[in-house]
């Protein structure tokens, strides 16, 4: 069987969350994967979601989430076991 081709990248899950948490099972070195946000990307977001309590992506959504991507510098989790990371849930990551 052939691997998915999905699509990888920073994205928004679209839960109809309000927070997220990721916590580290083992050491998380930098460049190794971690988990990556951008931050202040919900506060810029959220008021471009179709519905209130539900991610729902619009055309202003897109526009904004281009212009996170040029000028919000990601930022990755890593750490020690144990540690967590608390973020909105219309976060890009």
């Amino acid at each position: 069987m052939a691997p998915s081709r999905g699509r990888l990248g920073p994205h928004v899950d679209g839960s109809p969350v309000e927070l997220q948490a990721v916590l580290n099972m083992s050491t998380v070195h930098p460049l190794s994967g971690g988990f990556t946000i951008y931050p202040s990307s919900a506060i810029r977001l959220y008021p471009t979601s179709q519905q209130a309590l539900n991610w729902f992506s619009t055309e202003e959504s897109e526009a904004e989430m281009a212009r996170i991507f040029d000028e919000v510098r990601p930022v990755e989790f890593t750490g020690q076991p144990g540690d967590v990371i608390f973020v909105h849930g219309c976060t890009v990551i």
